[in-house]
């Protein structure tokens, strides 16, 4: 029987560990943000129905489960001297920075506008 054990030279070493582990610990903050504060925030501050604004939810996590893979499939088809993953992470870290702000802003709308914002 084989051992798949890794030996010294090909162990990762603990500061790489911790860069990755703190690249997906801000990534995971912001979703975990999401999760926890923005239905309250529609139903609450929004002033949206809690039951579109479950719908709200509802659709954007239909629309990662869409997305999510097809990203996937074009990231691992991406060849450039970046790599496959680091344009998108670097092309839509400013991006994302403005969602996020408006994620939590409330424009001066009302009704359907509101929702459809």
């Amino acid at each position: 029987m084989e051992s798949h054990s890794l030996t010294e030279r090909e162990r990762i070493p603990l500061a790489v560990k911790i860069a990755y582990g703190g690249a997906e610990g801000a990534s995971s903050l912001a979703f975990t943000v999401i999760a926890i504060f923005f239905l309250i925030f529609l139903t609450d501050v929004a002033g949206i129905a809690p039951s579109i604004a479950g719908g709200i939810l509802f659709a954007a996590n239909i629309w990662d489960a869409i997305t999510d893979p097809a990203m996937g499939i074009i990231s691992d088809r991406t060849r450039s001297r970046y790599g496959r993953r680091r344009p998108y992470l670097l092309g839509v870290a400013v991006p994302f920075g403005v969602v996020f702000w408006l994620l939590f802003s409330v424009p001066p709308l009302e009704g359907s506008a509101l929702v459809l914002y």
